[in-house]
């Protein structure tokens, strides 16, 4: 992801005129890392997952301790076929390498869903595009965003 693109984030949310801070850190990669990075709870992170459903790709967010229930994707989006995206098809879709996939998917042009589970905090964190570059925000922000909500995810064991 380029830093325009990242730009391009941080002008839309300034242009829905919320509050949000961004910050920077060490290269993280999981929401494993971000969590223990940014010294937060692995359910205050938001992942963003690319899915390649039938012929077509749409960005997933979803709370970091989460797993996508595929078949309930599939059934909501009434879809024979959803999987995650490989890397190739992430950094066509999003600009982003795996692992930097912000969930600010409508500010960029990307067919985007929610996770209902992302509302269970009033405070999240998520990746900026970067492997170095966060942003903290409320669940409100997600509320001005172009997203489908979806509760298509299961606790991890």
């Amino acid at each position: 992801m380029t830093v325009s693109e990242r730009d391009t984030i941080i002008e839309c949310l300034d242009d829905l005129d919320v509050e949000f801070e961004v910050y920077s850190h060490e290269r993280i990669h999981t929401s494993e890392d971000a969590a223990e990075e940014r010294d937060h709870g692995l359910d205050e992170t938001v992942k963003s997952l690319v899915l390649s459903v039938d012929d077509y790709h749409v960005l997933y967010a979803l709370p970091g301790d989460r797993l996508v229930d595929f078949e309930r994707v599939g059934e909501v989006l009434d879809a024979s076929s959803v999987s995650l995206g490989d890397p190739e098809v992430v950094e066509d879709v999003t600009g982003c390498e795996v692992g930097s996939v912000p969930p600010f998917g409508p500010c960029l042009g990307i067919e985007s869903y929610v996770d209902e589970a992302v509302f269970d905090k009033d405070v999240i964190h998520a990746s900026l595009a970067t492997h170095t570059d966060s942003v903290k925000i409320t669940t409100e922000v997600f509320k001005h965003l172009d997203f489908t909500r979806l509760d298509a995810s299961y606790q991890k064991d």
